[in-house]
This record gives structure tokens, C-alpha cells and sequence, in this order.
């Protein structure tokens, strides 16, 4: 159930917990019933992949259009939150090249 974007450990126990399914069990072992059930249960109640790539780029488009240090950032190719650019992070610096 953690393959899916924006679904990690701690939601996918909390929505098997919902459900009443045991978490250890195997995927290959559910039933149809069950596997549907978990299915509708996840496109009914939570927003993914997709609708949450969107979200990330236009947040991401709409520091860039104010011009906030961030977006700044991002434009450059830099390291946006802070972290150490003298060593380490090559590979978000020199990405471009």
C-alpha cells in the first residue's frame, strides 16, 4: 500500500486499522472483497499522486513568481532549506551540467 505517492507506513497502518485488517498479512492473500474495499476507501478519502505532483509544482511556480528567497532558490538549482553548499551537494548543484 506504500507504493502509492503520499500514502507512507504510518497512514497505510492507520487505514488498515480503519478497515480492520491485519497489517502483516500479505497483499496476495487478500481478498477481493477486501482489496476493493481498501481501494475505495483510499480514491474516496485522500488526494495522490497525481493531484499531489500538481500541488508540489505550482507551490514550488508560485515562490519562483514572487521572487521569495525560495524560489529564488529553486530557479538556481541551489539547495532551498538551508543546508551546507561549501561541501556535499553535488549532485543538486552541478545537476545542470
Amino acid at each position: 500500500m506504500q507504493t502509492l505517492y503520499g500514502i507512507g507506513p504510518s497512514l497505510s497502518y492507520f487505514i488498515l486499522s480503519l478497515l480492520s485488517i491485519d497489517p502483516n498479512v500479505l497483499v496476495w492473500r487478500l481478498s477481493n472483497f477486501k482489496d476493493m474495499m481498501i481501494v475505495r476507501f483510499v480514491e474516496n478519502n485522500f488526494s495522490l499522486e497525481n493531484i499531489l505532483s500538481y500541488k508540489q509544482q505550482s507551490n514550488i511556480a508560485s515562490l519562483k513568481r514572487i521572487n521569495c528567497y525560495r524560489g529564488s532558490r529553486h530557479r538556481a538549482n541551489l539547495l532551498v532549506r538551508g543546508q551546507r553548499t561549501r561541501t556535499n551537494a553535488h549532485n543538486r548543484k552541478y545537476a545542470r551540467l
